[in-house]
């Protein structure tokens, strides 16, 4: 069996969650989260485990900003930067 085949589609997971959702309502579980951590989470996690350097920083938010980008992502890059220590450049943008 290929390794894809163990993964499941959008339909599936739809699905899955539905029962889990009647199910805990029959059971009257009380409500939980469930945090998704897809591509753009598991950058900035990576990122963190890199600890990199403000020339790093710097070279990688001057590459991003000379791109067209919404308001919203200065604001998400901004939050980021304060996330792993680099507050000052965050400040510049």
């Amino acid at each position: 069996m290929a390794e894809t085949e163990h993964l499941l589609n959008a339909r599936e997971i739809d699905k899955a969650l539905k029962r889990l959702n009647a199910r805990m309502v029959y059971g009257e579980v009380a409500p939980v989260e469930i945090v998704v951590c897809g591509g753009a989470a598991l950058i900035v996690s990576d990122l963190m485990d890199l600890e990199p350097t403000e020339v790093e920083v710097k070279a990688a938010v001057s590459w991003l900003l000379g791109r067209a980008v919404s308001p919203q992502f200065k604001a998400t890059l901004r939050q980021v930067l304060d996330r792993i220590g680099h507050e000052r450049i965050a400040g510049q943008i």
